[in-house]
């Protein structure tokens, strides 16, 4: 597909061209639907049907964030598709302890706070003008697992009913005694 300039919806001719390059003087670049790119320069060759480069998919980020935990190494991989090649990352928001990697994407690092959090990342491409894509994620991180607090709270329940049984008994015990007199000697 390309893309056609006309003067007020005609296309120039042999006696019109000179007026139609005249009338265009500065560099155009225009994206058309398939995300390709024309260009008019100097060298116009009179045609009016401009020449289209190969299609540019627009940039675009891809992946996602799965959940943390404090004091657990953490690794996710975002990827950019799209635009020109090399891509620079960026990231605000970022958990206490986790970082972006500017040339792969990669958010690693150990989180030091729980909770939720949106980080912003932004990739830029190498074109000029760079081409520019952002998107908000969402991570949870939960808080530190502590392999003995189940067995800790297990512990406590246990002397709970150890206790009260026990108490039990002594109760029974003492009844027994109040109604069972004590052998002669």
């Amino acid at each position: 597909m390309g893309v056609v300039l006309t003067i007020d919806g005609v296309f120039p001719d042999a006696g019109t061209e000179a007026a139609f390059v005249d009338a265009v003087t500065a560099l155009v670049k225009t994206y058309a639907p398939d995300l390709s790119t024309a260009t008019l320069s100097t060298d116009y060759n009179g045609s009016p049907e401009l020449p289209v480069g190969e299609p540019v998919p627009a940039l675009v980020i891809s992946g996602t964030l799965t959940p943390a935990t404090v004091g657990a190494p953490f690794h996710a991989s975002l990827t950019a598709s799209g635009g020109t090649a090399p891509y620079v990352w960026l990231a605000d928001g970022l958990v206490d302890g986790l970082n972006i990697d500017s040339a792969t994407g990669a958010i690693t690092g150990t989180p030091n706070v729980a909770g939720a959090a949106t980080i912003h990342v932004a990739v830029h491409d190498s074109s000029e003008p760079p081409e520019i894509a952002s998107e908000d994620f969402s991570i949870i991180v939960a808080g530190p697992v502590d392999d003995d607090s189940q067995f800790v709270a297990e512990d406590t329940a246990q002397d709970a009913r150890l206790t009260a049984l026990e108490a039990g008994q002594a109760a029974i015990l003492d009844k027994l005694n109040q109604l069972i007199p004590p052998p002669a000697a």
